[in-house]
């Protein structure tokens, strides 16, 4: 068997000896993606399943089945389906393998080194000399006097001892698990100097108050929203730093840093490693501690998962939103989805719209049970994804109620969370709760935009976390959404969305009006 010699450095490891096919090999991803549309006619009008029900396999497999059986075989559909000609869209999947194996240089992502490399070789007997050629952090006690602003829970401990002991992981927590509690702490133990890398405007202003809060500003730079100052620990969007990358100071902040923490580290794992700015940017840091904090890292196996272990690591830590409210952490929830009878339409576009959007009997039902919870003292958020017309009609519904959408300048959303934050019996209505966005006073959301499944679903989960958040006098949250009953788009719309609820295990779920 072949000798591998190997040279383990902060970001990428080198190949100084062995077979370089197998390694490569080891560092391709599978891609899977729609090039074309085949056109196949129906084959009688008995069959009644939806085309939209297969999974990507069974697609497969039915395109198989159709090339076999020329135009003979017959596309399932669902009885209000109309196509002219019974002619029916099938995609036609392409697979792209993307090597991450840097042929010029003979490298290849350090956080695969073990788990995706050496293991798999070595479980075929294969055999290396490693040489660990990764620079030792520089730690410092700039910061082991101060208080961080909260008691740390159990694993956030675990989280900093483990960033300390191996240097590089993921952190996968629910939203309201304390992320950027962990991303302090790492900071106040090593004392090293820092970047912590952000997605959103509104989440640098937010990571950056906060740091202030706890580190001073003194120590706390910020690269984005018109700054551009480097100091011991420094905050910036990955924009930021991926349209100055070029300058000398980035250069030098990316080439020196010791400790990179990636928040909302699941924007690594979007599109290719050619394309993606997470994924350089991460690659272009020569951090010897990389730390990613993540909700949705991936599904194990995943393209977009291994880039993400390819940047950071493996999970080392992980808790579900199911047991940090079994532990405590976090208040639990019930969900109530509205029954809403509604009129059927045959485009998908004009259900959403008319049935969502300028459905004025649904958002009465909203602010009929939004000022009812506001007017027993409890703060409430309404989220909207249309402005000029969902939105605008609760804003006349309720004219008392606050309003913060992405064109709110920040220090007016400032304002307006401090004015939650502070006070009782608020209304916010909204098109911003998602990442980077807290308000622990808020015990009741509603859910107005409607929506389907896969990230719709997530960001859903994600925006009922925000209220989790424990509070005194909170023992329970309120989350209205709604069960759009039109036989067709909203409905299915409406299932996806509560079969993912379901699949949290986490809430209890009614599909019935809330007795508020």
């Amino acid at each position: 068997m072949s000798n591998f010699k190997l040279e383990i450095n902060n970001a990428y490891t080198y190949v100084l000896e062995g077979d370089t096919s197998l390694i490569k090999k080891q560092c391709q991803l599978k891609s899977q993606r729609i090039y074309k549309w085949s056109f196949l006619l129906k084959h009688r009008a008995a069959d009644k399943w939806h085309i939209n029900n297969y999974n990507l396999d069974e697609y497969r497999a039915l395109y198989g089945k159709c090339k076999k059986h020329d135009k003979q075989y017959a596309i399932p559909m669902k009885k209000y389906m109309k196509n002219k000609n019974n002619i029916v869209n099938v995609p036609v999947f392409k697979e792209d393998w993307i090597s991450f194996y840097d042929e010029d240089e003979d490298k290849f992502p350090t956080g695969w080194v073990f788990s995706k490399v050496i293991k798999p070789l070595q479980d075929n007997s294969y055999t290396f000399n490693i040489i660990d050629n990764r620079t030792e952090l520089e730690t410092s006690d700039t910061f082991q006097e101060i208080p961080l602003p909260y008691e740390l829970r159990y694993y956030q401990k675990e989280a900093i001892n483990l960033a300390i002991d191996n240097n590089r992981f993921i952190c996968h927590l629910a939203t309201g698990g304390g992320k950027t509690l962990i991303g302090m702490g790492i900071i106040k133990e090593t004392g090293a100097s820092s970047l912590f890398i952000v997605p959103s405007l509104s989440l640098l202003n937010q990571t950056y108050r906060n740091f202030v809060e706890v580190f001073g500003k003194k120590y706390i730079g910020k690269i984005g929203d018109g700054h551009e100052k480097i100091k011991k620990v420094t905050i910036s969007t990955v924009q930021s730093l991926w349209s100055k990358r070029t300058k000398d100071n980035i250069q030098d902040l990316l080439s020196n840093v010791g400790v990179m923490i990636l928040d909302e580290a699941h924007h690594v794992n979007t599109s290719k490693q050619n394309t993606n700015t997470w994924f350089q940017i991460a690659m272009q840091c020569d951090a010897k501690t990389r730390i990613g904090l993540t909700a949705t890292p991936g599904k194990d196996n995943d393209k977009s998962f291994e880039m993400l272990k390819a940047a950071t690591g493996k999970i080392a830590i992980s808790k579900s939103i199911k047991q940090l409210i079994e532990e405590g952490f976090l208040c639990p929830a019930d969900i109530f989805m509205i029954p809403i009878k509604q009129k059927q339409y045959s485009h998908w576009k004009t259900a959403v719209k008319q049935g969502i959007h300028l459905n004025e009997k649904r958002n009465r039902v909203i602010a009929k049970y939004a000022q009812s919870c506001a007017d027993r003292g409890e703060n409430v958020v309404i989220t909207v994804n249309r402005i000029k017309t969902q939105a605008t009609e609760l804003i006349e519904l309720l004219p008392d109620a606050y309003t913060a959408f992405g064109d709110t300048p920040s220090e007016a959303r400032k304002q307006i969370f401090k004015e939650l934050e502070d006070t009782r019996g608020n209304i916010l209505i909204s098109s911003v709760i998602g990442e980077g966005w807290d308000c622990p006073s808020a015990s009741v959301l509603i859910l107005a935009e409607g929506g389907k499944g896969g990230v719709n679903a997530r960001n859903k989960i994600q925006k009922i976390g925000r209220v989790l958040r424990k509070e005194k006098d909170k023992d329970k949250a309120l989350i209205i959404d709604f069960f759009d009953k039109d036989g067709k788009t909203l409905e299915k719309h409406s299932r996806f969305r509560y079969k993912h609820y379901k699949e949290k295990n986490a809430f209890n779920i009614y599909r019935a009006k809330p007795s508020v």
